[in-house]
């Protein structure tokens, strides 16, 4: 089993994997909503913005002292975040 520094460590390096996806599924929508401005696409967006703001705030929480379930919820949280195809 990893230190928990570690596996926290480990756990932000994730979300920020899934942020950087997120982003640029979200900069794809985003200049195919420009010329169209389809209300799904825009609905989308808002979805990824939301997801993103989430994965930040896991990742400010991992840098503080958490206790081991508060670190197992944001893991099975992250390993659970899966972005719309």
């Amino acid at each position: 089993m990893k230190d928990p520094i570690s596996r926290k460590r480990e756990l932000a390096d994730q979300a920020y994997c899934l942020i950087s996806l997120a982003m640029d599924k979200r900069k794809i929508l985003h200049e195919k909503n420009r010329g169209e401005k389809n209300q799904s696409l825009t609905q989308s967006l808002e979805k990824i913005d939301a997801d993103i703001k989430v994965l930040q705030n896991y990742i400010n929480m991992l840098g503080t002292d958490l206790t081991e379930k508060d670190v197992s919820a944001i893991e099975s949280e992250i390993k659970g975040y899966q972005p719309d195809d």
